[in-house]
């Protein structure tokens, strides 16, 4: 509440280049939310703060009317939780991919059948902390990320298929891309994490012979199936499966994955669903609105 007038109340703020922008906005579209900048408190302390405020006419001048708000705190606590953030994504995982490449140097050594044991276990644990800290970072992205742009969905389905060719064949699946690079939808740059999480999921988890990927359409959008001919996933668990933290019995996985797609799609204003296959096992639809 404002309890005394200001000469010169733009003189409470330091930057002065805020101060122009925020003039800028309210004069062409005549209001302002949420618009954050510093400001200057009477002990001359700098704080942080969000102006809410409408123009408004009084006897023919143009009066600025609005809410300041001090977030300081705030602000010092989102920055505390990024760098918090930073270190778990980066520094720890530096040093988890360090620990994984001595484990792996290790296990072509000739070990004792127990101490083997212990390694695959050491080695399992390693793989599953990575792939949750990866799973953080997407996930801190997909937060980030404002706004969309056309994709040309195909040609990245063809990109992560390359990808995941060879580990498909040591599991004994054969990946067929049906895609002639010729689909655009409005999405953005994680949409590759999007298609990788799925197809390794299907790789690891379907017990398939085969999978396929194709285009799909509907009404105003567009996307791919990845359809796998095997075990199939039970109907009390296709809506389960989605939700944080949920996995498999048999999955060392962070149970993030699937949670991830549907976060990130949803981002992009698309849809996941969950079907059975044609053939028996499992098919995942993704739609975006087209360009």
């Amino acid at each position: 509440e404002i309890s005394e007038e200001i000469e010169n109340a733009w003189n409470l703020y330091p930057r002065e280049n805020e101060v122009k922008k925020f003039l800028q906005i309210i004069r062409k579209s005549g209001k302002v939310r949420n618009y954050e900048m510093e400001g200057r408190r009477k002990d001359g302390k700098v704080i942080v703060t969000t102006q809410s405020a409408v123009l408004v006419s009084e006897e023919g001048d143009g009066v600025i009317e609005g809410i300041i708000q001090d977030i300081t705190a705030r602000k010092k606590a989102e920055e505390e939780a990024e760098f918090y953030n930073s270190l778990l994504r980066h520094d720890l995982g530096n040093k988890n991919q360090i620990i994984l490449g001595y484990l792996e140097l290790l296990s072509n050594y000739d070990l004792p059948e127990k101490e083997r044991l212990f390694l695959g276990k050491a080695l399992d644990a390693v793989r599953a902390g990575t792939d949750l800290i990866e799973k953080i970072r997407y996930l801190h992205q997909a937060s980030e990320e404002t706004g969309v742009k056309v994709i040309n969905l195909e040609k990245i389905v063809k990109k992560v298929v390359d990808g995941y060719v060879m580990e498909a064949e040591k599991n004994g699946i054969a990946i067929k891309c049906e895609c002639n690079g010729k689909i655009k939808v409005k999405a953005g740059m994680l949409v590759e994490e999007v298609i990788a999480n799925l197809l390794e999921n299907s790789i690891k988890h379907s017990r398939a012979t085969e999978i396929k990927i194709y285009p799909v359409e509907r009404d105003g959008e567009a996307g791919i199936c990845i359809e796998d001919n095997g075990v199939g996933i039970p109907d009390d668990m296709k809506e389960e499966i989605f939700k944080k933290k949920v996995k498999g019995k048999e999955s060392k996985g962070s149970g993030l994955g699937l949670y991830l797609v549907k976060k990130i799609v949803e981002k992009y204003e698309g849809e996941v669903e969950v079907k059975d296959g044609d053939g028996g096992g499992t098919k995942f639809l993704i739609y975006f609105k087209k360009r």
